[in-house]
């Protein structure tokens, strides 16, 4: 009973492992996408042989390199969303014909998803490598006089990250890694601003004018990043 209790406490441990990326991600912003092979492979790049991909999955498995590894490689992404819009603006728009529609769809923006990486074996035991992918992103556009366009018609953020890691292998079974990242995010938002019109002499108003608002803001950020890796064994 004891070693099926720790075979059991070993699989819940290791879907605990494996699903905490995806939590992490959950709010949308974050791009998994980091290789197009790996995307195909559902993320299961861990323990991938001579990808340098795993410069961005896992930079403390770079041991799996034999010698001088680059790639290229890009992501096609095009996501399709819906809305449907209930109480509040929608009863309010109920029974005006000319009101905007209460359900649609989001304006469908691809992009592309890029990931350039070069690995180096140095010798039997460390390893450099250097990277650029992006970690995050996103658009999300609305026809303008749309419900939810009122609040924001058009959001992109672009983000990239520029990064380098050196790797040592400590023993037969461990290995670890440390390195630097420069990541850059840039924000465009588009949204119509409620301003309260108040006609030629008077001074309460009759009611609220749309008019479109504009911000852009971009910024950089330097960070860092560890690693480990451990084997079990061969399988």
């Amino acid at each position: 009973r004891c070693n099926i209790m720790k075979k059991h406490l070993l699989a819940l441990s290791a879907a605990a492992v494996l699903l905490a990326p995806n939590a992490v991600g959950a709010e949308g912003f974050s791009i998994n996408e980091w290789s197009a092979e790996g995307f195909g492979m559902g993320g299961a790049r861990m323990f991938a042989e001579n990808d340098a991909a795993n410069m961005a999955y896992n930079p403390a498995s770079l041991t799996k390199i034999k010698g001088e590894v680059a790639k290229i490689s890009a992501t096609y992404i095009s996501p399709h969303g819906k809305y449907k819009v209930e109480g509040g603006m929608a009863d309010m728009y109920k029974d005006n014909p000319s009101a905007p529609p209460t359900q649609g769809n989001n304006r469908i923006h691809p992009a592309w998803a890029p990931g350039m990486y070069y690995v180096r074996q140095i010798n039997d035991k460390e390893w450099f490598g250097m990277g650029t992918w992006s970690r995050f992103g996103m658009v999300s556009q609305f026809e303008r006089n749309s419900i939810p366009g009122s609040n924001s018609f058009s959001a992109k953020m672009n983000g990239i990250t520029l990064g380098a890691n050196y790797t040592r292998k400590l023993d037969k079974k461990w290995t670890g890694s440390l390195g630097a990242e420069v990541n850059y995010v840039g924000l465009q938002l588009d949204k119509n601003l409620a301003v309260p019109v108040i006609p030629p002499g008077g001074t309460m108003p009759v009611g609220l004018a749309r008019t479109p608002l504009h911000l852009e803001g971009e910024t950089y950020a330097l960070g860092w990043n560890a690693a480990a890796n451990y084997e079990f064994d061969e399988k």
